[in-house]
């Protein structure tokens, strides 16, 4: 009786162990298919996003009685996924319109910024003459650079301190930031002229103060002394040490894009908000 009981346990131990090692090779194969999975996988995005260096890691480790371990594998297969991740392209595009508040929280700045990106993420010649879509990046810079101030009333925005550039290498635009940027509380970006006959405010070309027209010409103005050409020179000379030289700025700015702030100016803010977002 007991040789009997003895072989039944050692029938029942026999049964255990198979059990136990067809679930090990079951759990390596489900490992297997992972990584291979996973390997799979990165290759394909590698193919549209190349990684320079990509580390995979090896085959699920095998323990010596041809279980796998899983903890190792779990580790390995961790950095594949990590990567697959990393080498994707983020959502955010630097030619998107900043946040902007709702259509009856729009301050004056907010509406000159929404007609410049209008006119610059569409193709049209003075959107070309910026650079196109790209030049978004810089104005995007610019206003959240400006900050409120008060001088001369003959002058409706200035950029002045230490400047830093920068390159977009995927774009390939390059442009510079001024230490400040002021916009006039005093000037044409916010004062009209009460008295036309005895004018103390400027026009910004043929577009009179304090309209649509003469804030966005006041932007795309600024842009052009930001954004650097191929012979390392700029959209619009330096004019900050002469009045006579701006003039001819803003007019070199409206001949090229007259046709567009115009045509921005019949566009209800709520249409082109809605564009934007």
């Amino acid at each position: 009786m007991a040789r009997e009981r003895n072989i039944g346990l050692a029938s029942i131990l026999a049964l255990v162990g198979l059990f136990t090692l067809a679930e090990a090779r079951a759990q390596q194969s489900l490992l297997t298919e992972q990584f291979t999975a996973a390997k799979d996988l990165n290759q394909l995005d590698s193919k549209s996003h190349p990684n320079p260096s990509p580390e995979w890691p090896g085959l699920p480790t095998i323990a010596p009685d041809g279980t796998p371990n899983v903890e190792i594998a779990k580790e390995n297969l961790a950095p594949a996924r990590t990567l697959t991740e990393a080498v994707r392209p983020r959502s955010a595009s630097l030619t998107s319109a900043l946040n902007l508040p709702s259509l009856a929280k729009l301050t004056l700045l907010d509406k000159a910024y929404l007609d410049a990106f209008s006119i610059l993420q569409e193709d049209n010649q003075c959107s070309r003459f910026y650079g196109g879509p790209r030049a978004v990046e810089v104005l995007n810079q610019l206003k959240l650079q400006l900050k409120s101030a008060y001088f001369d009333r003959s002058i409706a925005l200035r950029m002045h301190g230490e400047t830093s550039f920068t390159t977009n290498d995927a774009s390939g635009l390059s442009y510079r930031l001024f230490d400040k940027a002021e916009l006039n509380i005093n000037g044409p970006f916010y004062k009209p002229n009460i008295f036309p006959l005895n004018a103390t405010v400027p026009s910004i070309g043929e577009f009179s103060p304090n309209t649509r027209e003469a804030r966005v010409t006041i932007l795309l103005h600024e842009l052009g002394h930001m954004i650097q050409t191929s012979s390392n020179s700029y959209l619009l000379p330096d004019d900050g040490a002469d009045l006579s030289i701006s003039k001819q700025n803003t007019l070199r700015v409206i001949a090229v894009c007259r046709e567009q702030i115009k045509g921005q100016s019949r566009i209800p803010f709520e249409q082109a908000l809605a564009s934007a977002q």
